[in-house]
């Protein structure tokens, strides 16, 4: 079986010349030509086992084994649903209280509401973001420290 069965013929051509071209064809001690890349035989079990395996076969379903399927996708996208509608609501309860507190700052405090609402921009989110570093000093350590 070739590679032509799962991709479409551009693609098998290109991977299957890379695979062949990577390594001139090493002369085996017999004096026959050996085909896996650079003479080595476990290349040739990769190339057998990443490109001619057999497909999955499928098998056809009886009439109650397609209902049952099609009750467990309905409960699964119920659930997914759910879910979906939990987190909308949690971002919403977020939000009114993201305005509360909005709200309640510019009630109480004119200057620091505006400085809330001011976007800096010249940093951005990475700029501000420090990663974590986990690197000894540059000075090292300091052995004439006294205790």
């Amino acid at each position: 079986m070739s590679i032509a069965r799962f991709t479409s013929p551009a693609i098998s051509t290109i991977r299957r010349g890379v695979l062949l071209r990577a390594a001139p064809p090493a002369v085996a001690p017999g004096g026959k030509k050996d085909t896996s890349i650079g003479g080595d035989s476990r290349n040739e079990l990769i190339k057998r086992v990443l490109f001619d395996s057999n497909p999955r076969r499928t098998t056809e379903l009886s009439e109650d084994e397609k209902k049952r399927q099609e009750i467990i996708d309905m409960a699964w996208n119920l659930v997914q649903k759910k879910q979906h509608e939990k987190r909308l609501s949690e971002l919403e309860a977020k939000y009114k209280s993201m305005r509360a507190a909005n709200v309640e700052l510019e009630n109480t405090n004119e200057r620091l509401f505006k400085q809330a609402q001011l976007k800096d921009k010249h940093i951005t989110f990475p700029k501000k973001l420090r990663t974590l570093t986990d690197t000894p000093p540059l000075t090292g350590w300091n052995y004439n420290a006294s205790a």
